[in-house]
């Protein structure tokens, strides 16, 4: 599951920071602070009307074609790469969801209930598997604070938001940047449904394109900033698979540990 835990990541970090332009290029770094530990991921994200990927600084690549409905990732460490059509594998994703709920659910059984909902977060933590009762707010629910930044050479305003558990959803988005042509790319997303958990509604569009996002959940934090533009035109190779690569047989794990840890 933590190839797809952190695969989900990405595309909310790319559904959320969607440009107009026909071939855009950015790059992004990503924080998950917990406790004591630190851990920091960069990546590259490229994006057509039909296809995107994003490149991780542990040697992986996820490509997600629209038009041949197909996933396909890429390990540059071991040179191997796997695609899978996005129906079957949202198939083997939901039933190994399944089988992770019952697990957790047989072992909560006969624990006393005061115990239950600690035992639970750990579990999960182990399983790798997120809690599928989280709230995440939508568009309207953010409201602006009044702050402002200059983010990656872009005026960008700060919206708020509250989840569940007291959790505080935060975005810095600018109006600087043309969001016409990502209605188009939507419409294309929202026919698969592999993408409908991801996909967040459109009021986005009148908040503006997200520089910065920030998730604060009692001791941990997550955030995703874009560090880097780029509008030339993106060449085929970035969404081909390299040559000399060997097909694996089944999906390889995605790294998790960034490049730097405190």
């Amino acid at each position: 599951m933590r190839i797809w835990r952190l695969f989900l990541y990405g595309c909310i970090g790319f559904l959320w920071a969607c440009p107009s332009s026909a071939d855009f290029s950015w790059e992004q770094t990503v924080t998950m602070k917990e406790n004591n530990k630190t851990v920091i991921s960069r990546q590259k994200i490229f994006f057509t009307r039909e296809i995107f990927s994003f490149d991780t600084d542990d040697g992986m690549r996820v490509v997600v074609n629209i038009t041949a409905n197909t996933i396909t990732t890429v390990n540059d460490r071991e040179k191997k790469y796997f695609t899978a059509d996005i129906d079957q594998m949202e198939q083997k994703i939901t039933e190994i969801e399944k089988q992770t709920e019952q697990i957790i659910a047989d072992t909560l059984k006969n624990l006393p209930e005061n115990m239950r909902p600690e035992y639970e977060k750990m579990l999960r933590e182990k399983l790798n598997s997120p809690d599928s009762k989280e709230n995440i707010p939508r568009a309207k629910d953010y409201k602006p604070t009044g702050k402002t930044a200059m983010i990656t050479g872009y005026n960008a305003m700060q919206y708020a938001a509250r989840g569940d558990s007291g959790t505080v959803h935060e975005m810095w988005c600018t109006k600087d940047i043309n969001l016409s042509e990502i209605k188009e790319f939507f419409a294309k997303l929202g026919k698969m449904s592999f993408f409908k958990n991801v996909a967040l509604d459109s009021g986005i569009f009148e908040i503006g394109f997200p520089l910065r996002i920030i998730k604060h959940t009692g001791s941990s934090t997550y955030s995703t900033e874009v560090t880097a533009i780029n509008t030339q035109k993106i060449e085929d190779s970035v969404f081909s698979i390299p040559a000399g690569y060997t097909e694996s047989e089944d999906v390889f794990s995605f790294g998790t540990n960034g490049t730097d840890q405190k």
